[in-house]
């Protein structure tokens, strides 16, 4: 919606951000080659592993994990974010450079709750050749849909990663509510840490918005292992003025995309469903 300029003296807008905690972060964020824009693919190495113990004098091993049956294979695809914004201009001198403005930290701001809803709907991975890995999938495990709280579901799905890997550390997805009843977290730079040192990520693309279809409804949160993410560059469009200015309404319009891909190592991964009255 356009901003009228009958209002009050025009000054610029509180300032928008990603919220902290969120999937994009060092530990996430992958270089940016390009050679991903037409989607990426893996094998994983949790999933190929296979550790036995054995006695010197018996060939016959205990086997401890064995990942070898497991599809090896991940597949991450390739997806556009858009973001569109109309502002009426001031005829300031330095109006344009304050409307691609706009469109463009919008965008930034924007960006990480989208990855985070892909990565936890699956609104591309699903539809994709090969089809991606998405959490609300149906090759996601259910450790517990009773509705349990936040620290118990952390140390559920903590064990059930423990239990299924080679003995390395997951990724906790979550709803920012849900951390309100997790202790023990870590904070190094920019990301949380559970008290046994796996990463937690705080999505506001994980948030339920009441339109999910069963079984995925409701609070629930995830444990996969890595995740990673990849960001292309923003393309403004239209590139001249004239083509985003309507000259009747004094409106400008401006839109901004950019090309991105996220995908996890799917080798392991669970869920649990969150009840935040039991916190």
């Amino acid at each position: 919606m356009a901003v009228t300029k009958s209002v009050g003296f025009a000054v610029d807008p509180p300032p928008i951000a990603a919220a902290p905690y969120g999937l994009i972060n060092r530990i996430t964020l992958q270089p940016d080659d390009g050679r991903w824009e037409g989607g990426v693919g893996f094998e994983s190495l949790a999933c190929a592993a296979k550790v036995e113990l054995w006695d010197l004098c018996d060939d016959a091993g205990t086997v401890i994990t064995d990942g070898t049956d497991n599809d090896r294979a991940v597949f991450g695809v390739s997806f556009g974010i858009t973001v569109v914004d109309t502002c009426t201009s001031t005829f300031g001198s330095d109006f344009r450079d304050k409307a691609e403005g706009r469109v463009l930290n919008l965008l930034e701001a924007a960006t990480q709750k989208a990855v985070e809803s892909e990565l936890k709907f699956g609104h591309v991975a699903s539809i994709g050749t090969p089809a991606g890995r998405w959490l609300a999938s149906a090759e996601t495990s259910v450790v517990d849909s009773s509705g349990v709280s936040p620290m118990v579901a952390v140390a559920l799905l903590e064990d059930a990663y423990a239990a299924c890997s080679y003995g390395g550390g997951g990724m906790i997805h979550m709803t920012p509510g849900s951390a309100f009843g997790v202790w023990s977290v870590e904070k190094v730079d920019d990301v949380l840490f559970t008290s046994s040192g796996t990463p937690l990520i705080l999505g506001a693309g994980y948030a339920p918005t009441g339109d999910e279809a069963a079984p995925w409804d409701g609070n629930w949160m995830f444990i996969t292992g890595p995740a990673m993410v990849w960001l292309g560059e923003p393309q403004m469009y239209p590139e001249s003025l004239d083509k985003a200015v309507t000259i009747a309404t004094n409106d400008i319009r401006f839109k901004a995309e950019r090309l991105a891909a996220v995908t996890f190592d799917g080798c392991c991964a669970f869920a649990v469903k969150v009840d935040l009255t039991k916190i």
